[in-house]
């Protein structure tokens, strides 16, 4: 019989190495490069701590030159078997961002994804069709501008300049309307920009829209809704708590 070395090679150890690599430091999606420097690293590791000395006394392979290339192939066949397992079960996906159509295109094979010439990434299946949702939402969300109501602006406008040295930029400004106009907007920049006197702004003006019940500031993070709750002089909390999470110890599971 040959190949009995590697009979046990390919155990739950090994595939749990595998299906830990992309989840590594909370990633959903990994170069396909840097993925497979990962795999070949975690190959590499299991082949020095293997032993594959004992099942060689029954191999038929045992003292020839088949023996190496048999190993050879049957290792560099185990991480292109196990994607096609993962892609087959919607466990994993290949993709590349497409800029021409700007949306993500997911690879129905291994084999189409190796021969493309595009930045393949890996990706967890669920977090991808989770994402795409999410942003095909946004993006209907955005279909239709809201209209502005001036008068409350200029409000908003007077009362973010209350003790400050300086005003909008009318770059700022576009901002602002930006934001009123649209549902979901994200809003970058430096230290500086006026970030936080166009946020002062934008709650203001819902405020005067709206009660001061129905108005909500939340951050990613307990210590930026300080700030946000400073800046703004609201109530603001983080997401977690806004949406009702609620941790359990016992499972390390959160739950809305």
């Amino acid at each position: 019989m040959e190949g009995l070395c590697l009979e046990n090679f390919v155990n739950d150890t090994l595939l749990r190495s595998f299906q830990g690599v992309l989840g590594k430091n909370g990633h959903t999606f990994m170069r396909l490069q840097d993925w497979k420097n990962e795999m070949s690293f975690i190959l590499r590791r299991a082949l020095e701590q293997c032993d594959f000395s004992m099942p060689c006394i029954f191999c038929e392979f045992k003292d020839k030159k088949e023996c190496g290339e048999f190993k050879k192939n049957f290792i560099q066949s185990i991480v292109p078997a196990w994607i096609e397992q993962q892609m087959e079960q919607k466990l994993l996906a290949l993709c590349y961002w497409d800029k021409e159509k700007s949306r993500l295109h997911l690879f129905k094979t291994l084999d189409r994804a190796v021969k493309s010439k595009e930045d393949v990434w890996v990706a967890d299946y669920s977090a991808v069709r989770a994402e795409a949702d999410i942003a095909h939402r946004i993006l209907n969300w955005n279909l239709h501008e809201r209209k502005i109501d001036e008068d409350l602006l200029g409000r908003a406008l007077k009362w973010s300049q209350i003790n400050e040295d300086f005003q909008l930029s009318p770059d700022q400004e576009e901002v602002v309307r930006r934001v009123l106009k649209q549902r979901f907007v994200v809003v970058d920049g430096g230290p500086g920009t006026g970030k936080t006197t166009i946020l002062r702004v934008i709650y203001q003006y819902y405020v005067n829209q709206f009660r001061d019940d129905d108005v909500f500031c939340a951050a990613p993070t307990g210590k930026a809704a300080k700030r946000l709750s400073e800046v703004t002089h609201s109530g603001a909390q983080t997401l977690h708590r806004l949406l009702g999470a609620d941790y359990d110890e016992e499972t390390e599971e959160t739950t809305f």
